[in-house]
């Protein structure tokens, strides 16, 4: 990289970084903790390299090696060309295609809670499908969601494919496994994902996370993640605040549930924050999986 090219994105970096008083003020805490740390970068010209640095060291070659591996995917090599730059070799083409298919779709999927009487009608009606589970006391009802005994036997997504309780085109499941001791697994029945929630997670462009401990009370132990979204994405989240402001939505992954967030007008400001406890939420999954799509939203295939 030549270093006058080096400058010139640096001062841009810079002249980005500069905003008017009044906007100082309408900062969140979190913005201005953020700004503050980045301040002496600013004024010495390494914003830059500041940039390059945190490229590298979350999107390495491991990072890309993990997702092949979690898909199956064996036996390439990766060459880390610049920090933001791989050359994957592939031993076939079948894997070329299947590398292409994970990076074109997205894991993390927002959902739109089905209305309490709706949801009345699909739970109860599952239920009465599925008596045998009942009587045994593998499936019963809870408030907003049904308890599935844990047992690899019960082949949940045929039991969902098969059902006549609702279109499957519009309703989806996601299944909250809980924790290793828990003996039965929570089923959410939610609405499909429309063009609206897809073209949200496709405009996620950047993360941050922050972590709040306390070892004397534990509903103190929380963790945020901030989704940045690019501007397309800001005008999206205008709309789905709208839709959803007061209700609670599902994120996902596939059939996995993650998070169940309210949605709260303060989502207008353009960015999306993920909060829950430390110890009662797979954080780190949701972390890796908002990795994958900040990746994967900057990604170009050549």
């Amino acid at each position: 990289m030549n270093y006058n090219y080096v400058n010139i994105l640096d001062s841009v970096l810079k002249n980005e970084f500069k905003i008017s008083e009044k906007e100082k003020l309408n900062l969140s805490d979190l913005e201005r903790k953020q700004r503050d740390s980045l301040f002496f970068e600013m004024q010495n010209g390494n914003l830059l390299s500041l940039y390059k640095k945190i490229v590298e060291v979350h999107f390495d070659s491991e990072f890309l090696e993990k997702i092949l591996i979690d898909n199956e995917i064996r036996g390439s090599k990766i060459t880390q060309t610049d920090y933001n730059q791989f050359t994957i070799s592939f031993i076939n083409k079948e894997n070329l295609e299947k590398t292409k298919t994970i990076f074109l779709n997205h894991r993390l999927s927002f959902h739109e809670a089905i209305d309490e009487i709706e949801l009345e009608k699909i739970q109860n009606c599952f239920l009465n499908e599925n008596n045998n589970l009942v009587k045994n006391n593998y499936l019963k009802k809870e408030n907003n969601h049904l308890l599935i005994y844990k047992d690899v036997s019960i082949p949940i997504l045929d039991y969902y494919q098969k059902s006549k309780c609702f279109d499957s085109r519009n309703v989806t499941f996601l299944l909250n496994q809980g924790k290793d001791f828990d003996i039965f697994s929570k089923l959410f029945f939610v609405k499909k994902s429309d063009n609206l929630e897809n073209n949200l997670i496709n405009s996620v462009e950047g993360f941050y996370f922050e972590a709040k401990k306390n070892e004397e009370v534990y509903e103190d132990n929380l963790f945020y993640i901030s989704l940045f979204l690019n501007d397309n994405g800001k005008n999206i989240l205008l709309k789905f605040t709208e839709k959803n402001v007061g209700k609670k939505v599902f994120i996902g992954d596939k059939n996995e549930f993650l998070l169940s967030p309210s949605i709260s007008d303060k989502l207008k400001n353009g960015r999306i924050v993920l909060k829950g406890n430390l110890f009662d939420v797979n954080w780190q999954r949701i972390y890796e999986l908002v990795k994958f799509e900040v990746f994967r939203n900057s990604l170009e295939i050549k």
